[in-house]
């Protein structure tokens, strides 16, 4: 479990490494209710937060990794 800079937490449940492509996030508000899910493409993980949706990842390739910025409403 990770907290955002927005405030909302970051959940991975036991069943993400069972789905389809790649890890799948429940997104939790500050009222304890599912926001939304989140799935990122297969390869990559959650590396950390911005503000406004702003959610950093990293491409894992091999020996190395590529850290992106995305935006998630």
């Amino acid at each position: 479990m990770r907290a955002d800079r927005d405030a909302r937490l970051w959940i991975l449940p036991r069943t993400s490494l069972g789905a389809k492509g790649g890890l799948l996030y429940d997104v939790i508000s500050r009222k304890g209710v599912i926001e939304s899910r989140v799935q990122f493409p297969p390869g990559y993980v959650l590396a950390g937060f911005g503000e406004k949706g702003v959610v950093y990842v990293m491409k894992l390739e091999k020996n190395r990794g590529l850290l992106e910025r995305a935006t998630v409403r």
